[in-house]
């Protein structure tokens, strides 16, 4: 009898230790966000071209600070609307972030972010030409700096926007 019923105990213990080790694998990757969350005024620069372009950017937990959404408004001068949304948590599976995104009128994009080192964060997708994605990169200051980029399947790495962060206070 007392035989089952410390195997009953620890059936049931297991049973809830299980899920809570799962809960801490997501928590505290998404804690790892926190520095983003916020208002921030935004300018880009597309090396190329020289032109700056300003916007309005704001990271916020939804759904329970299980997803980090981002909503990105800009002015750009040579576009009818220039905008952002993107939904990101953190896949204990796969070990990476993924964020789901809408840039303008396009189709959705799936990126896989992981951090590079303690300060830069980097989302990615690879295609049928190469890769592409974006570098965030918190400063010491307590800003981020931005930079999307492309990669060729012929190894050409291309910086096309570099974007500077002010939080709104």
């Amino acid at each position: 009898m007392k035989l089952y019923t410390g195997i009953l105990i620890f059936l049931i213990c297991f049973t809830f230790l299980i899920p809570l080790h799962a809960v801490e694998q997501v928590v505290e990757p998404m804690k790892k966000m926190e520095p983003f969350v916020g208002k921030w005024k935004t300018l880009s620069l597309y090396p190329d071209k020289g032109l700056k372009v300003p916007g309005v950017l704001e990271y916020r937990w939804v759904l329970g600070e299980n997803w980090l959404m981002v909503d990105f408004v800009g002015d750009h001068p040579q576009r009818d609307f220039w905008a952002a949304i993107a939904m990101i948590k953190f896949d204990a599976k796969k070990n990476r972030y993924i964020s789901y995104e809408y840039f303008n009128a396009d189709d959705p994009t799936i990126m896989t972010g992981y951090w590079l080192n303690e300060k830069t964060i980097r989302f990615e997708v690879t295609g049928d030409t190469g890769s592409s994605g974006i570098d965030y990169t918190l400063t010491e200051e307590g800003a981020v700096y931005q930079e999307n980029w492309v990669h060729s399947k012929k190894g050409k790495r291309k910086i096309t926007l570099k974007t500077d962060y002010t939080r709104i206070k």
